[in-house]
């Protein structure tokens, strides 16, 4: 087995490695072509749109609110965009899919420079917009979705987040570290109460969980900046190494005190019943 994912990772370097040698112009119609024929005969293999569709189906209903709630679900790397389509398909199996707000972030350019790292490689898992656009189309989804294109850096403002006001369910599938504190950082102060949290590489590069490392890292960065967050892990890892929480906020200085009065107030009752 090990022999075969060594062989399979040569050969994406060999391909690479001689696409790198084409003019961009032809170097990117090709891709396109290759992505275009691969999603046409249903050979999409990063995507695990099945799966993410019956997670979400599942899922919902463990945020509290009744079908028919107005939702909101952003996805961080939507590469080629079929699990954006998988959780507009989730929505609507669970009943909460017309009124759903679908918010999709990618560069289309691929990883960022540096991303060698952490065992990537800069330009990994590029594909255009066009190709994005015309899979969506294909998938009846389009019109249901809204992309933005560009460095998290850039298309993540504080203009979009007012927009935005309240998420959900939360996808981040941007695979390193700096990507995901990033994204971690912008989309905290919009997570509702309580929200649907994936991250969709959690373990790679990193099957033992280690808090110096990729997305772990950037969770344990954000645990302690908020260390009255709440997070209970879903069991069972989604696709072949994300996992996923239900997050709730911690309590703030005034629900604090409130709870603290409480706690006084019961010890009270306890000591004299009157």
């Amino acid at each position: 087995m090990a022999a075969l994912s060594r062989a399979i990772d040569a050969g994406k370097l060999a391909k690479r490695a001689l696409l790198r040698r084409l003019p961009a112009p032809v170097r990117l119609g090709a891709r396109d072509v290759y992505h275009r024929t691969r999603l046409r005969f249903g050979n999409d293999p990063l995507g695990e749109p099945a799966q993410h569709e019956q997670f979400i189906a599942e899922h919902l209903g463990r945020l509290g609110v009744q079908p028919g709630t107005p939702l909101t679900y952003l996805e961080f790397g939507i590469y080629q965009g079929a699990t954006l389509a998988a959780a507009v398909r989730g929505f609507d199996r669970a009943g909460f899919g017309r009124p759903a707000r679908f918010f999709g972030f990618d560069s289309f350019e691929g990883l960022p420079p540096g991303s060698e790292a952490e065992g990537w490689g800069t330009g990994w898992y590029g594909t255009s917009r066009k190709t994005a656009e015309w899979n969506l189309r294909r998938l009846g989804v389009l019109d249901r979705v809204r992309l933005f294109e560009g460095w998290f850096e850039d298309t993540c403002t504080p203009d979009l987040a007012a927009e935005i006001g309240r998420a959900h369910v939360v996808m981040i599938d941007c695979d390193i570290y700096s990507a995901t504190e990033f994204v971690v950082r912008f989309a905290a102060p919009l997570l509702s109460d309580p929200c649907l949290l994936i991250f969709d590489d959690w373990l790679s590069f990193n099957p033992d969980e280690s808090p110096d490392y990729g997305q772990v890292r950037a969770f344990h960065e954000w645990q302690a900046r908020e260390p009255g967050r709440t997070f209970e892990r879903l069991p069972g890892i989604r696709g072949h190494h994300g996992v996923a929480f239900i997050t709730r906020p911690g309590p703030g200085p005034e629900d604090t005190d409130l709870a603290e009065d409480t706690v006084v107030a019961e010890r009270l009752t306890a000591v004299d019943p009157r």
